[in-house]
């Protein structure tokens, strides 16, 4: 049985010596099935003959099947025509099955050739989950060296996809009786860049995708005797490589920004006590630094003055931390 072809361009059509544009296609003459065309522009004439035999459909399409008449002549049938027409036939509903099934195998194993085949396929994927161990460490390191409490905070971030860092600013005000009233006015002083890195869930995700897809490429094998679904499942599960890639760049990026100093310095307004916030300005000088220990009044100068830097955007009020 001749193989099933799919044409993406007319002349591949057009260019075989069978194609004649002046037959007809009728559901007597027809005998099978070549192949399925889907042009990305060129529009074609149907040269289906209408069942009324009044004309030929002659209608502008770009999907539909070459089909051969008894006669050995080739024409087209496009979509529209081959299920108004032929949908009755179950030779024509099995050949166009067989068609479709066999491009599908064909297409399977030239993705799986892209994948399974191409030796770097497999250094490329152990290079990926090295690089997402590499971010889980990091994070790990982050992990114990920042409080409880702010880590804590930055996973709750992560899970709610809200990374605001908010304070209330005290503004004077007067009660009904003119009596001095203080107003609390929350305000947001900026955003943690880079939680996506303590979303455990997707971290955990990302691994399990990789590993499976370890998995595929050692049960995988190119051969169209596995079968269609066989061959679907594995060319999907290997196509995945790429994009769990990158989503492993996107945590990389996300763990960079993490720990930037100017983003480290916003943990410290997290939580409301103050002995947290400390801890945290002194993991942000050791950062900094690079010294294994920061003493408490570097600590204490340095919360003082980042304090300072978040009153001077309400002219110098009074804040706590909204948390």
């Amino acid at each position: 049985m001749e193989q099933a072809k799919y044409f993406r361009d007319f002349r591949e059509i057009a260019s075989r010596e069978a194609f004649d544009t002046a037959c007809e296609i009728t559901v007597e003459n027809r005998a099978s099935l070549i192949g399925e065309y889907h042009f990305a522009e060129e529009e074609v004439s149907c040269q289906v003959r209408r069942l009324d035999q009044s004309s030929r459909c002659s209608e502008g399409h770009k999907k539909g099947w070459l089909g051969r008449r008894k006669d050995g002549k080739e024409g087209l049938i496009g979509r529209i025509c081959g299920t108004k027409y032929f949908n009755a036939s179950s030779v024509f509903v099995a050949q166009r099955r067989r068609i479709t099934s066999e491009l599908n195998v064909a297409s399977y194993i030239e993705r799986l050739n892209a994948t399974k085949g191409d030796p770097a396929y497999a250094g490329e994927l152990e290079r990926t989950i090295g690089r997402l161990r590499a971010v889980r460490a990091a994070t790990g390191d982050w992990h114990e060296r920042l409080p409880a409490q702010i880590v804590a905070r930055l996973q709750e971030m992560a899970r709610s996809g809200n990374p605001s860092v908010g304070v209330v600013f005290r503004y004077e005000d007067e009660d009904d009786d003119g009596n001095p009233k203080p107003d609390w006015v929350p305000d947001q002083i900026g955003a943690v860049s880079g939680v996506a890195v303590w979303d455990q869930g997707n971290v955990r995700a990302l691994f399990h995708a990789l590993h499976e897809i370890r998995d595929t490429l050692r049960e995988a094998h190119i051969d169209r005797a596995a079968g269609e679904r066989k061959l679907r499942l594995w060319a999907d599960k290997l196509d995945e490589l790429s994009s769990c890639t990158g989503r492993v760049t996107e945590l990389e990026s996300a763990l960079e920004s993490f720990s930037e100093l100017s983003n480290l310095r916003l943990l410290c307004f997290l939580v409301h006590n103050q002995d947290i916030a400390m801890n945290v300005a002194r993991v942000v000088i050791e950062q900094e630094s690079g010294a294994a220990a920061a003493t408490p009044s570097a600590a204490r100068a340095l919360y003082k003055e980042l304090s300072a830097s978040v009153r001077t955007r309400a002219g110098g009020r009074d804040f706590r931390v909204d948390w």
